[in-house]
């Protein structure tokens, strides 16, 4: 199976995994409270179904009184609620907690009079009828209303300093009783309230009045202030405490079911996380090892394989394409290091052949030397001549190579050091163009310099080896194109200069129109004992020096780069970083 299907079945896996086991959290709290609601669903305290519960429990004697159970009696008890029980001609067959002044026998105006009457007194009546074996039964509910509370008040409200006060004793009854207070003006806007909930009603229109006396809100009116007002009094709806708990109980599995998610969740991404970051781990260290130059890429193979089998262990088995590669490439890069250490060997052996390269126009000169010493020998002025420019020549040359074999020792030994000082770079470059046309066989002519005007350009290098560097570059320009080549040296200085600095960065560019270099050759110009095949004089230089210039310039923190094209000129660029000020 290849990388990418191997990374999407795994990722698939993980999310399908992680999806069931939400949805079966989720399932688990669906039916939890199903069933706590369905198993501990609590009676309807509505009249009506209370009245239906007790007539459904309630047992009716052969004399044709009614008992209600025990169970519904405690209800009423702890309510604070009374029953009675009327048969078809009226006649009491049951009460319980009843009032003393409630009647036993009622005629059917008597019972809607009763029901006025009690509301005023502080209950209201609710009345519901059930057959039982042919015989019609009225059962009625007393409940407590707030009426006395109301009047006591509405009595109590007073208007002081263009406010109204009711006193805060009452108010205490109506906040324990869970109940609100309005007071309405004529047009039925509210001027006063007290824990009145949001979403209830502020104004109210008459018909609001109509629905009121069926309603469990109550009212009153009066004058306050002169002026007619109407108190009105409701209660929030009593929920069982079992209920309550049950609903609790669901919200703490609610968030229990959240809570365990999150965990789920936390955990699956930390193993999957895990289990594809990290291979990815060692994938980063593994690269890194390579960029520090750290082949060794077997000690990694040996962490990511079984010891007894050589195979990839289990949780490096989804990158095994990478594993793999990555143990190729260490392998080849170890190569490639040894091939480069026994190169930098076979170049220090050819060092070696250098040296031996200096008999030869040692030769030459010791040659010349014995024939001018031989007294039979009569020399000419011309041929003293001629072969006096030779041994200058040869004298020159190995002054040049003992010279760049010298530095390039020194510079791969890390032990040229620089001594830098701060001096005007257009005066240094005068000085250095100056040394080339005075040493090399070069017309003022073809040389130009391009300098920024009116300003100094000020720099921190080392003269000698600076000068060195740029002078190798020149030469390099003059040696290997025709005489009538033209070279620009040009000085750009950086614009963008961080107060900080204490030197701008230079570009130094140096531009021929000469005959150019090829690909392969500026891929290997900064090498050493490298020699252009597109020289114009291949038998001058030692091959060292452009190496020694590139190294030089980067002592300095700078970077050197060339372009060239065939029959198209050539370009070397020299820049060099602006400084900063040291800090004290």
């Amino acid at each position: 199976m290849k990388l990418e299907n191997r990374l999407m079945v795994k990722f698939l896996t993980g999310v399908v995994t992680l999806s069931l086991i939400l949805i079966g959290l989720f399932l688990f709290f669906y039916y939890g409270a199903g069933m706590l609601k369905g198993g501990k669903q609590q009676p309807s305290n509505d009249p009506e179904a209370v009245m239906g519960r007790m007539a459904s429990e309630a047992t009716v004697s052969n004399d044709g009184r009614v008992e209600i159970s025990s169970k519904m009696k405690e209800q009423l008890s702890r309510n604070q609620e009374w029953t009675q029980v009327l048969n078809g001609r009226g006649q009491e067959v049951m009460r319980y907690r009843a009032p003393k002044n409630v009647p036993v026998n009622y005629s059917p105006s008597d019972l809607v009079q009763l029901k006025k009457e009690m509301r005023r007194k502080g209950y209201n009546i609710h009345v519901w009828n059930k057959n039982h074996e042919k015989e019609e039964y009225t059962w009625i509910l007393g409940r407590k209303n707030n009426y006395v509370l109301l009047r006591t008040l509405k009595d109590a409200t007073q208007w002081k300093d263009g406010k109204i006060y009711v006193p805060t004793s009452l108010l205490r009854q109506v906040h324990k009783q869970r109940g609100w207070v309005q007071i309405l003006d004529e047009k039925g806007r509210e001027i006063y309230e007290f824990e009145r909930p949001k979403d209830t009603v502020k104004n109210y229109t008459p018909g609001k009045f109509v629905y009121m006396d069926s309603s469990s809100l109550i009212y009153l009116t009066g004058k306050l202030n002169g002026k007619p007002v109407t108190w009105v009094y409701n209660h929030a709806s009593e929920v069982n405490d079992q209920e309550k708990k049950t609903n609790l109980t669901i919200a703490a599995l609610f968030f229990t079911s959240i809570i365990a998610s999150l965990c789920v969740f936390v955990f699956f991404a930390y193993r999957f996380g895990r289990k594809l970051g990290e291979p990815l781990l060692l994938i980063l260290r593994w690269i890194q090892d390579l960029s520090r130059g750290d082949y060794r890429g077997c000690i990694r193979a040996k962490y990511v394989r079984d010891p007894q089998t050589g195979q990839l262990k289990k949780r490096f088995r989804i990158y095994q394409e990478v594993m793999e590669a990555l143990e190729k490439l260490s392998v080849q890069l170890n190569e490639v290091e040894e091939k480069r250490s026994r190169l930098d060997q076979s170049r220090d052996e050819w060092l070696a052949g250098v040296s031996h390269d200096l008999k030869t126009p040692l030769s030459t000169i010791k040659g010349y030397a014995d024939l001018y010493a031989h007294r039979e020998y009569r020399w000419s002025t011309a041929e003293m001549e001629h072969y006096l420019e030779l041994v200058i020549q040869k004298t020159e040359y190995i002054q040049h190579l003992i010279e760049d074999m010298n530095i390039t020792f020194q510079m791969k030994n890390e032990a040229l050091s620089l001594n830098r000082e701060r001096g005007d770079m257009k005066e240094t470059l005068r000085m250095i163009v100056a040394e080339v046309l005075s040493e090399a066989d070069v017309e003022e002519s073809h040389i130009r310099l391009e300098l920024p005007k009116d300003t100094h350009v000020m720099a921190s290098v080392d003269p000698k080896w600076f000068k060195r560097a740029v002078i190798n570059i020149l030469t390099n320009a003059f040696v290997h194109n025709p005489p009538d080549t033209e070279v620009i040296v040009e000085l750009k200085v950086e614009t963008n200069v961080a107060p900080s600095s204490v030197d701008p960065g230079l570009r130094i560019s140096i531009r021929d129109d000469g005959v150019g270099m090829d690909a392969k050759t500026v891929s290997t110009l900064f090498q050493r004992y490298y020699r252009g095949r597109s020289s114009i004089n291949s038998s001058y230089g030692t091959g060292l020096g452009m190496a020694i210039a590139k190294k030089l310039i980067e002592l300095h923190d700078g970077e050197i780069s060339v372009r060239s094209h065939l029959n198209k000129g050539t370009e070397m660029t020299i820049e060099l970083p602006s400084r900063e000020i040291p800090a004290s």
